[in-house]
């Protein structure tokens, strides 16, 4: 019960066959008493961003795989982030004001990955879930799947780990 918009995303889907994980990391300092307090666009530049050194080689074979015309910049201003808009191989589905929704579709798999944040007056955390939607030459608890989501789950962790380094480092922010 994280994030409003993974579970109603988990609602719709739950006559597939499907796979979810949530991953959140509490940031070092607690950006929301900081006078540059952080915000959806820091979480997504932290994430898709090139200090992300984690993401830096899957950014890398998506620019070169898809070389799409039609992929945008990464926005500066949450006033920039529209729905329909395509980042390398997500397209922004749905966003609020602390998170954003992904969807992306490859060979008969499609899925979905969430950015987002919260703040007390305590934590920052950030998190980031993906929704992935099982074709149907996947089976659900086939040993390729399983491997297939532990890496994904293990990979999931360092992208998030990293995105809260380059936060904490505050050269996002």
């Amino acid at each position: 019960k994280v994030s409003p918009l993974l579970n109603n995303l988990i609602e719709k889907n739950e006559n597939n066959k499907y796979f979810v994980d949530l991953y959140e990391i509490k940031l070092k300092q607690n950006i929301s008493s900081n006078e540059n307090k952080l915000n959806l666009i820091s979480v997504i530049s932290s994430f898709f961003g090139p200090m992300n050194r984690i993401f830096c080689f899957e950014r890398y074979l998506l620019n070169t795989i898809l070389s799409s015309k039609d992929s945008k910049i990464l926005p500066k201003k949450l006033s920039e982030l529209n729905i329909g808009d395509k980042y390398l191989a997500w397209t922004v589905t749905n966003t609020s004001e602390q998170e954003v929704l992904f969807k992306w579709n490859m060979l008969s798999t499609s899925g979905y990955t969430l950015l987002g944040y919260r703040s007390t007056s305590t934590d920052t955390i950030i998190y980031h879930g993906n929704l992935l939607i099982q074709g149907n030459n996947m089976k659900n608890n086939g040993i390729f799947s399983n491997m297939l989501n532990s890496f994904h789950g293990f990979y999931a962790k360092l992208l998030i780990a990293e995105s809260a380094s380059v936060l904490d480092s505050e050269s996002v922010i």
